[in-house]
């Protein structure tokens, strides 16, 4: 559909889901279903018997047309088989071992030959996150591993790592972890503080 408009002129939330629910087939080409069948025959059929110009045709081709679109997505859901998760290994340690990146989604999608689509379910699969999420993870987790280990200031941790502003690292990091970087840092401090109490040499 257009911008703003509304396929069958569905409810702007069942819109917007059948839209991207079109949008996001696995694959181009898959095999058909006795459900599909019957619902293209039942347009068809609805088509040449119902007068034209009618409110029942009118609301009868919606129904069917709707019907098949429902019919198509689940035979096409159903066609797809992820492939396996080496596909975007390569893309997983490359996010883990330099978070700092950008990794555009079309890049990701070029690099691993699979639909966006695709690739974000078999992140999801391997990962348990899409892949902005999963990129955003791996910067915390290096936010964290940095707040232990130097006496950088936040802000610059947070520019190192690609973050808008400290306030944006803090954000998602409190998100994350529950508590603050500066509380993060400050936790590390007084772990380390004991653990030399405890073992002096």
């Amino acid at each position: 559909p257009k911008q703003g408009a509304r396929p069958l002129g569905l409810p702007p939330d069942e819109a917007a889901w059948l839209a991207d629910a079109l949008r996001s087939f696995p694959r181009r080409l898959f095999k058909g279903t006795e459900r599909v069948r019957n619902a293209f025959h039942r347009l068809f059929l609805l088509y040449d018997t119902l007068p034209s110009g009618t409110a029942q045709r009118r609301l009868a081709l919606r129904a069917a047309g709707l019907d098949l679109l429902l019919a198509l997505i689940e035979a096409g859901a159903g066609a797809c088989r992820l492939p396996s998760p080496d596909r975007i290994a390569a893309l997983i340690s490359a996010m883990q071992k330099h978070p700092e990146r950008d990794y555009p989604a079309d890049a990701l999608a070029r690099q691993s030959a699979l639909s966006p689509c695709v690739l974000t379910n078999l992140f999801k699969q391997t990962t348990g996150l899409p892949p902005h999420a999963f990129l955003l993870s791996c910067r915390i987790q290096r936010a964290k591993e940095l707040l232990g280990t130097s006496r950088e200031s936040i802000t610059r941790i947070a520019a190192a790592l690609n973050f808008a502003s400290a306030q944006h690292l803090a954000m998602h990091f409190k998100r994350e972890t529950g508590t603050t970087p500066t509380g993060w840092r400050k936790t590390v401090k007084e772990h380390h503080a004991e653990n030399h109490q405890r073992h002096p040499c």
